[in-house]
């Protein structure tokens, strides 16, 4: 469920990569005030975090297709993820 392609209809390659960038991105944010962490607020973590992949050549976009769930969806199993960081603390 980490794949983004679910929710934002980019597959990304490798995506070792991007599953190690994302577990980062999980680990630092687990360590915010839970109140900021809103749907908006991930959106745009993310999202940055995808973009910065490709920008710097890390990962590339290897096809375009349907999201097969909301973002809203994604972004709830994300903070469940981000959540558990926080617990293992």
């Amino acid at each position: 469920m980490n794949d983004p392609s679910f929710a934002y209809g980019k597959v990304y390659a490798p995506m070792e990569v991007m599953e190690k960038s994302i577990t980062l991105l999980q680990t630092r944010l687990a360590m915010m005030d839970p109140e900021a962490l809103t749907l908006e607020y991930l959106d745009g973590q993310y999202s940055g975090l995808f973009k910065m992949l490709v920008d710097n050549g890390l990962c590339v976009v290897t096809a375009y297709t349907h999201s097969t769930i909301s973002k809203d969806v994604w972004l709830r199993h994300q903070l469940r993820h981000i959540r558990r960081f926080r617990d293992w603390d």
